[in-house]
């Protein structure tokens, strides 16, 4: 009975316990009955860190004195096992030692900083360590990077040197011009050995003071989200990070730690180096991760901890045979990455004991771990223990990551399981709560949140969205900027893309968002990395339906053969996220025509000339269509008055625009058409441009050039501004700002020069160009804050003008017609052989070919992105959306007839411009004429083949050959500006197949050229042949021979200037830009000549440098010679070049022209003269002849009546 009585008792009792715990006022004690043992853990390991650091604080030590004191300790314990070799303390220490000899016997001193671009070693840490031994930061260089984002991150890091290995002497070798007077030196070469190793092995006398607060490093961001940044890391700051780990995961000197990560990253060169340098641990390194030898290599070295970051623990689990034997002495793994959907599978499939997953940033202060394997935590903060560790989440915007504040200003603290922006309090002087920030201080300034809570408050933002439970666990859930909304909902991408590779068999996965024009939002897409095509689209979306809700299932699917990943094994994105969506193929295209219509259609009842329409706002507001018309007058739409809105709002959706404010003038407003008006000009127009030339005015105005003449008119007012006679023509014309002048200057380009002319029509500014200049184009070329000048002339040349200098400059093979200027230091250009292409500075992205040529180019955002596109208008009608950065097609249309311009502006007064395509109808051809004849000439030139000998001009060959008993069966070359059509296809006859082949070429200009070669190789029997394919590069001057007759006479006209280069280097200038039988060296001697036979015109060269840096090319051809100075300079980095030239035969030459043209003066005087006097005396026998009529005189002579008839 009492028994019962107890049971019943204590049933109540739990009964009531169960509810206080549950009701919301005593769920704290549930919480810390739950934490407690996690928490005391973490007490005890965070207490044993803050010993740690403030006896080390208090000690001012310094990486190199901690380590030290190791090697005293225990110099043969081995620290460091890479493949056969092993590195004790005492071999590490002694090779820094000599490392710091030499780089301070080389100059070096605290404060310098040299880069390090090398594969995991032992020496790769024995060089910074060295370093910092005496006060150099190393920069340690992530070692994907090539050409721009490799000299960016050596140029923030203010490096004087660069150590590299030999792995990377390719990505060297691309920047070496660029940074001509940067150190680079091999790690692998003999010379750098053998120097090292004859430097003393003891400690460095003499060394400035190392002090806790000093850089150690630079440790560069991943670059997932553009350019790197060069975080500064401090003694104190990496003796913390190592202490951390070591302390928070209990680890212990007899630990053997395995490390494939990359020492330019924070968890291999920091966090796994460090527990060898500060604690003594020995570590096993390899140069690269390797799934399949992960634990092969824990197995050989026996590790009992191990370390991995972003996708290795997928990867590791990929590359496991299920049912196969696991067996590896591991125990603890650490690191950050692991994603929650395979935490737990992991953890069995491998038998791990205890995985520390952490979260923190290289520079960042808000750094947690988990110590208890709650899977899918990266850490944790107990709910009372915030003051202790300042880390905190607040409200944002998920899709811009900006922060959410009160009325008051202050920032909003998240609730309990709720998403938010995670930053920590930046405290001086505490060393887990400083930031030190990066290298750039603008970069640094963006990473910080003031007046967060008070004001005066500082914290770091981390830029990542976190959510923390009621048990203060901390869950990663995506990166600011990465979550897209999409039907009223915000989607975390991180989510997705975990669950989509979980259910595409742990296979790469991307999500972002995607802009669709017309729609709210961004739209899902995954992009899945598939190289066997083993993917199963149908099992996919059955997948993604059980699992995710409709608005976060991706509406796009990409799959690509590979992904991108950056060097610390995380999926890079940002390329996928610029690219977008392809709307300009398949399906995509045809969803995207749905949103890509014209919205109203113009009849002009002109005839428009091809590239002569502009538009402007000549009243101010309302944009005008304005083009040139196949008679010779300007049309200018005006649009229609409102009482006639209604009625065309069938064909047009047009604003109502107002009359002009005068009627008198040369502008004549149509009867027939009200909203067409015609400016008589009397001659071929040959160039047409609004835009805003008077100060302090809104309104635009009108210059029309002509063939000698140059009309500025007022539309609005109906009045000239000023007309000047041009006598060097008119052939192109731009207005806007340009380098020192304060207001708009109009700038025209002629026949052989340009010329500047302001308001008033004074010629404020002049440049020759020496050829006809076929488009002018202002944009900030080199963000100096002020416009350059780009032009293009018929010699086939873009040049870069900077006030009257040439600051750049681009060669083409044939003419220039047009140029268009884009965002981001970039422009468009197309050649009159059909080419269009697109510069970004001196490098040229992309180009492509029609068989029809490029009437405009415009850049305009059709598709919606938020970034525009170049828009092509061609010849044949044909309308075409390109991608900036590839030049693929993004969208593409036609018109009826060929394309005369292509502008911008908000004719329908919607707040936005619209791109209006304007066409032409040309004149009939008689296409079958036309084809008659091309036969007849083909017909003729094949005859001509068959009957001429084979006796070739002077040339070069190309030759190729085949190792073995197999044929050439044909050779097809493509080539700019060598073969017509840019190709060639040598094809001999049967009896004439060989292992070898030679083709001439015939160069017509000295420029670079870059030749495409594929070759049909086989067995002489053969009918099926294998395609190989070489690229080369013909050096520029690749037409002169090197002559044999040392004594010839040297031709009198030359160049003469002087540099402060050492001959070798000037030798290394040859070799790169002539083909010689023998590479050309200077030995010894006072000078160097050389004798060169032009292969076009048999004329000679010579050039001649001195050792005193005097140089002279000796040549009568004038523009050979500024050829090579132009290269030479450009090879040398030189901007300024003062020297001598003189050419007798191009002086003659002028003379006789100058004779000439005063010849001709003089004639036109005397002609001018005759006709004066006989106009005159036609003036008197007129006015006598009227006297005669009037007062019935005596009429004239026969022979003055005679004359005044004539």
């Amino acid at each position: 009975m009492m028994a019962w009585i107890w049971s019943h008792w204590l049933a109540i009792v739990a009964t009531l316990c169960m509810l206080l715990l549950i009701h919301k006022s005593y769920r704290w004690i549930y919480i810390v009955y739950k934490t407690f043992p996690r928490d005391a853990k973490a007490g005890y390991r965070f207490a044993k860190l803050n010993w740690r650091m403030s006896r080390w604080i208090k000690a001012k030590a310094t990486v190199p004195s901690i380590f030290r004191q190791l090697v005293e300790k225990h110099p043969a314990k081995v620290i460091f096992f890479f493949e056969e070799e092993s590195w004790t303390f005492q071999k590490l220490d002694e090779f820094s030692n000599q490392v710091a000899h030499h780089f301070k016997a080389k100059g070096f001193q605290k404060g310098d900083s040299v880069a390090l671009m090398m594969e995991n070693r032992p020496e790769y840490v024995g060089f910074w360590l060295g370093l910092s031994k005496i006060g150099v930061t190393a920069a340690l260089i992530n070692t994907n990077l090539v050409s721009d984002s490799l000299i960016h991150s050596l140029k923030i890091s203010n490096t004087k040197a660069l150590i590299y290995g030999k792995d990377f002497e390719k990505a060297v070798a691309g920047i070496q011009l660029d940074l001509p007077k940067f150190q680079f030196v091999p790690s692998a070469s003999e010379g750098l050995a053998e120097e090292i190793s004859r430097e003393p092995r003891g400690e460095v006398s003499e060394q400035e003071q190392i002090l806790p607060t000093d850089k150690i490093m630079y440790i560069f961001t991943s670059g997932t989200t553009g350019l790197p940044k060069a975080a500064m890391i401090t003694h104190i700051r990496y003796i913390y990070a190592a202490v951390g780990i070591n302390s928070l995961t209990n680890l212990s000197p007899s630990d053997i730690l395995y490390n494939p990560l990359p020492f330019y990253h924070t968890a291999g060169g920091m966090l796994a180096v460090g527990q060898g340098l500060i604690f003594g641990l020995s570590l096993a390194l390899r140069k690269k991760f390797s799934a399949s030898n992960y634990w092969a290599d824990c197995r050989k070295y026996n590790c009992t901890v191990a370390v991995y970051i972003g996708e290795i623990c997928r990867y590791l689990l990929v590359a496991h045979q299920p049912g196969s034997q696991v067996d590896h002495p591991v125990k603890k793994m650490v690191g950050n990455g692991l994603r929650p959907q395979i935490w737990t599978e992991f953890i069995e499939t491998f038998h791990i004991e205890n995985v520390f997953e952490f979260y923190g940033s290289t520079e960042g202060n808000s750094n947690l771990i988990n110590i208890d394997n709650t899977p899918g935590s990266v850490g944790f903060v107990p709910i009372y223990a915030s003051r202790v560790y300042p880390v905190i989440l607040i409200r944002c915007d998920e899709n811009t990551g900006s922060p959410l504040r009160q009325a008051n200003g202050c920032c909003i603290r998240c609730k309990t399981n709720e998403a938010g922006l995670l930053i920590g309090k930046v405290l001086k002087n505490r060393v887990h709560r400083e930031f030190a920030g990066y290298a750039d201080e603008k970069a640094t300034e963006t990473k910080l949140l003031r007046n967060v809570f008070k004001m005066g408050d500082l914290y770091f933002n981390s830029g990542d969205i976190l959510i923390q439970d009621e048990f203060g666990n901390y869950y990663f859930k995506d990166r600011t900027g990465d979550t897209f909304r999409w039907k009223g909902e915000n989607v975390a991408t991180s989510e997705v893309e975990a669950v989509i590779s979980n259910v595409a068999g742990l296979k790469d996965t991307v999500v972002y968002g995607v802009q669709i024009p017309g729609t709210e939002g961004r739209a899902g897409m995954a992009v899945i990395e598939d190289p066997d095509g083993s993917l199963d689209v149908t099992k996919l979306a059955q997948g993604l339906k059980s699992r995710l809700p409709r608005y976060a299932i991706p509406i796009f699917l990409r799959i690509m053969d590979s992904l991108s990943i950056t060097g610390t094994f995380k999926l890079k994105k940002v390329d996928l996220q610029n690219e977008a969506v392809d709307f300009g193929t398949n399906q995509d295209r045809r969803a995207m025509e749905k949103h890509l219509r014209p919205v109203f259609t113009l009849e002009l009842g002109y005839k428009i000339l091809a590239g002569l329409v502009t538009i402007g706002k000549f009243d101010g507001t309302h944009p005008c269509l304005t083009a040139a018309t196949s008679t010779d007058k300007v049309g200018v739409n005006r649009g229609f008055e409102q009482v006639k809105l209604e009625l065309v709002l069938q064909v047009l959706i047009h604003s109502p625009h107002r009359r002009n404010a005068s009627e008198v003038g040369k502008l004549v407003w149509s009867e027939s058409n009200k909203e067409i008006a015609t400016l008589n000009v009397n001659q071929p127009v040959t160039a047409l441009q609004a835009g805003q030339l008077i100060p302090g005015s809104d309104k635009d105005i009108l210059a029309i050039g002509t063939a000698s003449n140059l009309l500025v008119y007022h539309v609005h007012d109906n009045k000239d501004i000023f007309y000047k006679e041009c006598e060097d023509g008119v052939r192109s014309i731009t207005i806007g700002q340009f380098h020192q002048f304060k207001s708009n200057i109009l700038l025209v380009g002629g026949n052989s020069s340009i010329h500047g002319y302001d308001h008033t029509g004074q010629d404020v500014f002049w440049v020759a160009i020496g050829d006809i200049v076929t488009a002018l184009v202002l944009m900030d070329y080199n963000l100096d804050g002020s416009n350059e000048l780009i032009v293009s002339s018929e010699d086939y040349n873009i040049r870069v003008l900077s006030g009257d200098n040439v600051i750049a400059e681009h060669n083409e093979t044939e003419v220039v017609s047009g140029l268009s200027g884009l965002p981001d230091q970039r422009f468009a250009y197309s050649v009159s052989n059909g080419t269009v292409g697109v510069y970004e500075r001196k490098s040229r992205l992309w180009r492509v070919k029609s068989k029809n040529f490029a009437v405009s180019m415009h850049q305009y955002d059709l598709l919606g992105q938020a970034a525009a596109q170049l828009i092509t208008g061609w010849s044949n009608g044909k309308i075409d959306c390109r991608n900036f950065n590839t030049g693929e097609v993004l969208f593409k249309d036609s018109m009826p007839s060929s394309l005369a311009g292509i502008v911008e502006g908000d004719y329908r007064s919607m707040g936005r411009n619209d791109l209006i395509c304007v066409s032409t109808e040309g004149e009939g051809t008689h296409n079958q004429a036309v084809f008659q004849y091309f036969l007849i000439c083909n017909v003729l030139a094949v005859d001509k083949i068959f009957k001429k000998p084979e006796i070739y001009q002077p040339h070069i060959e190309v030759y190729i050959c085949t190792n073995n008993s197999t044929i050439i069966k044909a050779v097809i070359i493509f080539a700019e500006g060598i073969f017509s059509g840019e190709s060639h296809v040598v094809h001999p006859e049967l009896s004439r197949l060989a292992s070898d082949m030679s083709v001439p070429l015939y160069l017509p200009r000295d420029t670079f050229v870059d030749i495409h070669l594929k070759a049909l190789v086989g067995y002489p029997n053969s009918i099926q042949f294998h395609v190989f394919e070489v690229t080369k590069q013909l050096p520029a001057f690749s037409m002169y021979a090197l002559g044999v007759n040392e004594e010839a006479t040297r031709p009198k006209g030359f160049v003469q200037f002087k540099t402060a280069e050492r001959l070798q280097r000037i030798c290394l200038w040859i070799n790169q830009n002539f083909i010689f039988p023998d590479d050309i060296e200077f030995e010894s001697g006072p000078t160097l000549q050389l004798t060169i036979k032009c292969l076009r015109d048999s004329t000679d060269l010579v050039m001649l440098f001195e050792v005193s840096g005097r140089t002279t090319f000796f040549c009568n051809n004038m523009f050979l010679a500024a050829d090579l100075v132009q290269s030479l300079a450009g090879y040398l980095k030189l901007d300024n070049l003062q020297s001598r030239a003189s050419f007798e035969q191009e002086e003659d030459n002028l003379k006789q022209l100058m004779q000439k043209l005063s010849d001709i003066q003089e004639a036109r005087l005397k002609l001018d003269t005759d006709v004066a006097d006989q106009l005159g005396r036609i003036r008197n026998l007129i006015i006598r002849a009227e006297d005669c009529r009037i007062n019935d005189m005596v009429p004239i002579t026969a022979s003055e009546e005679f004359f005044v008839v004539r």
